[in-house]
């Protein structure tokens, strides 16, 4: 799907990758993987798949496991975008769940950039927060507590929270925040063989200068105005400008 769709990056959660796992095992064509797997014990885990084109100026900020959540923040540098990824399952105490806000905290107070758009992403298990009204609706003392500090670090810094559609039965575990309301504009939910849990699509605009390798690879004279890419540098817009003027197109033919 990745290759497919050419996206900009895959953010996955429950990995359960370990040091023996290779990334050569898991590679993707024209994707860089990162990861931050479970230490300690099994399961767990999170990574994030970043097409070759953007990794290229990626930096890894964070990647951390303190055995039962698991956090990786990537950098990338050439479209000034902050991705945070985290997993958190269920029966997580507060004590270990502040480890993770913490960090995110550390690193949301000293951006690379002022301007740094940033997305959340992850699979986090609160299904007791109304994120319309940014309030919890029940649990145990601990995750109300947890809860609070979820909502008390996206109020902190800004953050909105995309996701308004059960993504595991009746429940909104999975979400995805963002610091710019106009970056994250609209997402799809769809059912998944690989996992309970839905899978999320999110359109963003987001404007790169380069061209994936893969887009070049698979050009082909029947391509569409949705292969091209509009904020590329590398084409000559008043050359095509001016070829398009030239073309009849009263008395041309267009199928669509």
């Amino acid at each position: 799907m990745a290759v497919e769709e050419n996206l900009l990056f895959l953010a996955l959660t429950e990995t359960h990758l370990t040091y023996e796992h290779l990334n050569a095992e898991i590679n993707m064509n024209h994707y860089s993987v990162y990861r931050a797997d479970r230490q300690g014990r099994s399961h767990g885990g999170v990574a994030n798949y970043i097409r070759e084109d953007i990794a290229a100026s990626a930096e890894v900020l964070t990647s951390f496991s303190n055995g039962t959540t698991e956090l990786l923040v990537v950098f990338m540098k050439s479209i000034n975008l902050l991705a945070i990824t985290l997993y958190r399952p269920p029966n997580t105490t507060h004590g270990t769940f502040r480890q993770i806000t913490q960090k995110i905290e550390q690193i949301l107070s000293t951006l690379p950039n002022p301007n740094t758009e940033v997305i959340m992403s992850g699979d986090f298990n609160f299904p007791n927060i109304n994120w319309p009204e940014m309030k919890t609706t029940g649990g145990t003392p601990d995750d109300k507590q947890q809860a609070c500090d979820l909502i008390r670090l996206v109020e902190n810094y800004f953050l909105f929270q995309l996701v308004t559609d059960p993504t595991r039965e009746r429940n909104i575990l999975d979400l995805i925040f963002s610091n710019n309301p106009n970056l994250l504009h609209s997402y799809e939910i769809s059912d998944t063989i690989m996992s309970d849990h839905k899978l999320i699509k999110v359109k963003a605009s987001i404007s790169t200068t380069t061209t994936p390798i893969s887009h070049v690879q698979n050009s082909t004279a029947e391509g569409t105005l949705s292969d091209l890419n509009f904020y590329s540098t590398e084409i000559e817009w008043e050359q095509l400008r001016t070829k398009l003027g030239e073309i009849d197109w009263i008395n041309t033919s267009i199928y669509l």
